[in-house]
C-alpha cells in the first residue's frame, strides 16, 4: 500500500470524518502508536477506507455506516470479505490490534 503524503492527521480527520471514524483513529493510535495511516472517503456508497501500515502489515478498515468496522488484513493483498466486522470503534481497535500481534512475524 503506497502512501503518497496524504497521510491522516486526527486534527484533520475531525474536521471531515463522522465521530466514530475518528474515535476508531484516536483508539488504534492509542494502542499502536507507530501505525501510519491514510483514510479516503466517503465514498460512492457512503463507505470510508483507513489504509494502516506498521511492523511490515498493512491491514485495512472500511467504516460505513449501518455496517460498522469491516477489517482486513493482514496485506499486501487483503481478501474479498473483511476478517471481522464490529460495530463499536473500541471493540475494533482492539480486535485489529489483536489481528496484528496475530500476523506478527516471530522474531
Amino acid at each position: 500500500m503506497p502512501f503518497d503524503g496524504a497521510q491522516a492527521t486526527l486534527p484533520a480527520l475531525q474536521a471531515q470524518a463522522p465521530l466514530v471514524l475518528v474515535d476508531f483513529v484516536a483508539e488504534i493510535f492509542r494502542r499502536v502508536p507507530e501505525l501510519r495511516l491514510a483514510v479516503e472517503g466517503p465514498g460512492h456508497a457512503g463507505q470510508w477506507w483507513i489504509e494502516l501500515a506498521a511492523e511490515g502489515m498493512t491491514p485495512a478498515v472500511e467504516w460505513q455506516e449501518g455496517v460498522g468496522f469491516g477489517l482486513y488484513g493482514p496485506g499486501p493483498t487483503l481478501p474479498e470479505r473483511p476478517r471481522a466486522t464490529l460495530a463499536c470503534p473500541v471493540a475494533a481497535a482492539t480486535r485489529l490490534q489483536r489481528m496484528m500481534r496475530s500476523w506478527q512475524k516471530p522474531r
